[in-house]
């Protein structure tokens, strides 16, 4: 601008300005958002909370799904007419699995 002229003939420099202007806001918003972030520490608990009792369902699904497993090729290789081994052992994974969710909320 060494010649005199207004900004409005350099379109360039003007479009600059606003995009620094424009980062410079989103700075400060990035900025704001990370402190209410961190203003709320009990968010951390829950979240927590929730991975603890999916974790816990995963497990339960796990156990059972085991013994059932189990029962059925051991009914399949004895040739039972009634699956009874099936449900006994997956009676018993279900058991089990409460008792270690029961355990594990204990804690």
């Amino acid at each position: 601008m060494e010649d005199g002229r207004s900004p409005q003939f350099y379109p360039g420099l003007q479009s600059h300005a606003n995009l620094l202007r424009i980062m410079q806001w989103d700075l400060i918003n990035l900025h704001m958002a990370a402190d209410k972030q961190n203003d709320n520490p009990g968010d951390d608990k829950q979240a927590n909370g929730y991975l603890k009792f999916t974790g816990m369902a995963f497990q339960m699904v796990g156990i059972i799904g085991v013994f059932a497993f189990a029962g059925y090729k051991i009914d399949e290789s004895a040739n039972h007419s009634t699956k009874w081994v099936t449900a006994a052992l997956s009676l018993t994974g279900v058991f089990i699995s409460l008792y270690v969710v029961i355990r594990s909320i204990k804690e």
